[in-house]
């Protein structure tokens, strides 16, 4: 609970007023267009990020084999294609900012956006979302990096 209270210190009141009104003028059809397939991205970029953390806590250790390297390297690629797409479509509203060519992903994006101590909204939350959801996963412990 303290997790989305804090999310919503983010958001305005009035946003989430147009936004509910807005949902209920809208056919389904455009809900799930622009709030379930949106969703279903980032969760399934949450997966495949969990996945290739997992690679890459295995191959840090030395405990990889050839053929888990083969069937986990494959999963790579498509993970990659995913976060660029969702750093352009998904990251450029939640952040409120084009996308860059040299910050291709979304952690990227957030790894530069995050200054600690900083009061930029943008700078809480792309901290939000990686001590909520990345850096307690990556082996490092630090995804998105703390630039102190």
């Amino acid at each position: 609970m303290d997790q989305i209270v804090s999310l919503l210190q983010f958001v305005d009141i009035e946003i989430i007023k147009a936004l509910v009104s807005l949902l209920q003028i809208l056919p389904d059809g455009l809900v799930t267009m622009f709030i379930g397939y949106p969703l279903l991205a980032v969760w399934s970029l949450w997966i495949f990020y969990l996945a290739i953390m997992n690679l890459k806590k295995a191959k840090e250790a030395g405990t990889m084999t050839p053929v888990a390297k083969f069937c986990g390297y494959s999963i790579v690629i498509p993970g990659y294609i995913l976060d660029i797409l969702v750093n352009i479509f998904i990251g450029s509203i939640l952040f409120l900012e084009f996308p860059n060519y040299k910050r291709l992903t979304l952690s990227a994006r957030m790894d530069y956006l995050y200054v600690p101590g900083s009061i930029s909204w943008r700078s809480r939350l792309a901290d939000w979302l990686a001590r909520n959801l990345l850096n307690t996963y990556d082996p490092s412990g630090e995804h998105i990096d703390s630039k102190s």
